[in-house]
């Protein structure tokens, strides 16, 4: 069958590719994020002073309406409407901070970044403490943002607000991106004094000292704190980690089995382990460190790490992978990976049905996983075409195609079967032109497009493209379908086109 399937291959060669999901549009995927933010914020600077209805002007009610309108209209993704309506709002009450700030959102997720700066900076002057942060992101991410800009949008803040770690943090993020880690660590002094040696305060000391290249003072901080707080579990491993970064093997070994020794329950410990032993090229005892650390405490990342041990282990049977993928899909019933991963080890047990109903379920959880959401759209599409179910096929095509415009897998399966099927043969054409185009040498895909054309009536140019499949064919060119398509249509005795 000239349809490539991947499902078939098995769940080791099926997880080798990769596919190239499209992203969503990063600036429009802003606003979304931020839109809670900005509804929450216009409703608190825009409805807290409100009056009741029948007591508010004309000009208010009109104002209220275009706000809640346009807050209506970015829950819906009706971005080009929400800017309108805020604008109108913003004709009403042109100081008014929060809808500066809608608006702010808004131009930049347009990228409108000047009038985005613009918008930003009125909220800013109308309520510093709500809107400092946005004024603040947008000058840093301007190319004509400077050091001294920054610093006297904080420093201001400082002064109303002198013990805020969110605003000293922010102070040091401008510090270092000037390469300045004395005053950085200077700005944590500060934070330390405020908020105590936390862990993340140490942490972040730590990474000050290792920019500064101070790498002893580094972990004598890391050392203290744990003479201080001998219960804790991260940082007795992550000094380990620091003479791991340092290349020095044999030390952090040694911390690594004295943790083990003295807190077998440490979960960090197994996973800095698995990283050691994958740095030695010992993928089994890797795997060994992975699989104790799942008992102790998995999550979706670590199985996935330990499947990729397990795939890599040629003393692994394909039993053993199938019976890991079962219990993962078990233990992360919400994964829409796992559902992805036990579809195909199910279709390597030949229950396609079974499979069906799991992808289905996998496509309804991936709604945020675009690669995988392709993914399972793709190898639905694949078995609704073995069963012979072409509507349902030729739906999950479209919906991966929607993902992935221009994937060249999909385009041929999506073109032959529709061809092959009595489908629209012009629709075919187009989507099975597009792969040759991006892989002129692929012989598969000449072939699909030669088959096209000869089910078109245009044998002269189906001829060409069908040589130009069997010379880069290869190995290939004993494929029967591709032998069977050359010789119907080089068989100058068939006066009938034959059908695959």
């Amino acid at each position: 069958m000239r349809v490539i399937i991947v499902c078939v291959v098995g769940v080791l060669s099926a997880l080798g590719g990769r596919c190239a999901a499209t992203e969503r549009n990063e600036s429009m995927q802003y606003v979304a994020t931020e839109r809670n933010r900005s509804v929450r914020r216009a409703s608190k600077g825009s409805q807290e002073q409100q009056m009741p209805a029948e007591q508010q002007s004309s000009a208010e009610q009109q104002f209220t309406y275009y706000m809640y309108a346009a807050q209506n209209a970015m829950d819906a993704k009706r971005y080009d409407d929400a800017l309108a309506l805020s604008e109108f709002a913003h004709m009403i009450k042109p100081d008014d901070p929060a809808v500066n700030y809608f608006l702010g959102v808004l131009y930049e997720g347009t990228n409108r970044k000047d009038d985005a700066l613009r918008a930003y900076k009125k909220a800013y002057e109308g309520s510093p403490d709500d809107y400092w942060q946005a004024y603040f992101h947008i000058v840093s991410s301007r190319s004509d943002g400077t050091r001294r800009q920054l610093e006297r949008i904080l420093k201001a803040q400082l002064k109303r607000r002198p013990n805020d770690t969110e605003v000293l943090s922010a102070m040091q993020s401008v510090a270092l991106n000037d390469y300045d880690v004395k005053t950085a660590l200077r700005l944590q002094d500060d934070i330390d004094r405020i908020e105590g040696k936390t862990p993340q305060n140490v942490l972040r000391r730590y990474q000050l000292l290792r920019i500064a290249d101070k790498p002893d003072k580094a972990i004598a901080v890391i050392d203290d704190y744990c003479r201080e707080e001998p219960d804790d579990e991260y940082f007795q491993v992550f000094r380990g980690d620091h003479y791991f970064g340092q290349n020095d093997k044999e030390r952090a070994l040694d911390i690594y089995m004295q943790v083990l020794h003295d807190s077998p329950e440490n979960p960090y410990v197994y996973q800095s382990l698995a990283r050691y032993y994958k740095s030695e090229n010992d993928e089994q005892s890797a795997r060994q460190m992975l699989g104790k650390l799942i008992d102790i405490s998995s999550s979706e990342e670590l199985l996935e790490q330990y499947f990729d041990l397990l795939v890599k282990d040629s003393t692994v049977s394909d039993d053993e992978q199938v019976a890991f993928v079962q219990k993962a899909y078990l233990m992360e019933p919400n994964s829409a990976k796992w559902h992805y991963y036990w579809s195909l080890a199910l279709v390597q047990q030949d229950s396609v049905a079974t499979a069906i109903e799991v992808l289905r379920e996998g496509i309804r959880l991936g709604e945020k996983d675009a690669v995988t959401r392709f993914s399972m759209h793709v190898l639905s599409g694949d078995l609704f075409m073995r069963q012979g179910q072409l509507d349902s096929c030729f739906a999950h095509y479209e919906k991966a195609l929607i993902l992935d415009p221009e994937n060249v897998y999909v385009l041929n399966n999506y073109a032959y079967t529709l061809a092959v099927n009595g489908g629209d043969l012009k629709k075919a054409e187009k989507m099975s032109q597009k792969t040759i185009e991006k892989e002129p040498n692929n012989a598969t895909y000449l072939d699909t497009y030669a088959w096209i054309l000869h089910l078109q009536g245009q044998d002269s140019l189906a001829k060409f493209y069908m040589k130009r499949a069997m010379e880069k064919a290869g190995e290939m060119s004993e494929d029967n379908e591709l032998k069977s398509h050359y010789d119907i249509l080089f068989n100058t005795d068939n006066e009938q086109d034959e059908k695959p």
